[in-house]
């Protein structure tokens, strides 16, 4: 069963989700599959200098797949969430969330603008990256994240190389957020690995484990709040 959730807070007279199908994702975006990138930005800044800063180009490149990695609150959530905040300041963003642990609430607390944010819940991998690259092959959503935690199958190799042939075609940016002790793809089908890791409740420490396009052991210090 999955279900799909757009403007998914609004008032205490309206439900908090409001579920559509797959089926009905598929038919709404693939009207706009996207015929020229000329138009997309090269870089997204996440809204934060330091993590910015680990980058060549002083932020996060489209065209590429990020893996968001750490163990149990390690603050890595909180961290993307304030990400997807920045984002959706001029950007849609598809949220796959795999994990069911994703907090409406929290999202909107957090600032993000919900008119700009699509939400998708499978409890199948498979259908998960389905969806995801149906995100990436449109003109609708530049920033796609599938949240993982608590998986700990391997994803279907093919599919995620597909994922990575269309994300680089169709000049998207997709962020997989993972558990650190669970390998659940080929690194070679990422751009990189960026493992969180909390060193107060308000602080984290972002490094970069394994890159194509980052030097590997780079850090960096992020205040949360």
């Amino acid at each position: 069963m999955s279900s799909i959730c757009k403007r998914e807070l609004a008032t205490k007279d309206r439900p908090l989700l409001r579920p559509e199908s797959i089926g009905s994702l598929k038919r709404r975006l693939s009207d706009v599959i996207i015929r020229d990138n000329s138009d997309c930005p090269s870089t997204i800044s996440s809204g934060y200098d330091e993590l910015d800063s680990l980058f060549p180009q002083q932020g996060l490149p489209f065209g590429q797949i990020f893996e968001l990695t750490g163990g149990a609150s390690c603050g890595k959530t909180s961290l993307l969430i304030n990400m997807l905040a920045r984002f959706s300041t001029s950007h849609t963003i598809g949220y796959v969330d795999l994990s069911g642990c994703l907090s409406p609430h929290g999202l909107v607390s957090s600032g993000l603008n919900r008119d700009n944010f699509i939400l998708v819940r499978s409890n199948k991998e498979d259908e998960a990256i389905k969806a995801a690259e149906q995100f990436v092959r449109t003109g609708q959503v530049s920033i796609i994240v599938c949240d993982l935690c608590g998986r700990s199958e391997p994803l279907n190799s093919s599919q995620v190389h597909r994922l990575r042939i269309n994300t680089v075609r169709f000049h998207r940016l997709v962020i997989l957020l993972t558990d650190d002790s669970k390998q659940l793809l080929p690194p070679s089908m990422v751009s990189g690995q960026l493992k969180v890791e909390r060193i107060t409740p308000n602080k984290v420490n972002v490094t970069v484990t394994k890159s194509r396009i980052i030097t590997a052991g780079r850090q960096a210090e992020i205040r949360l709040n």
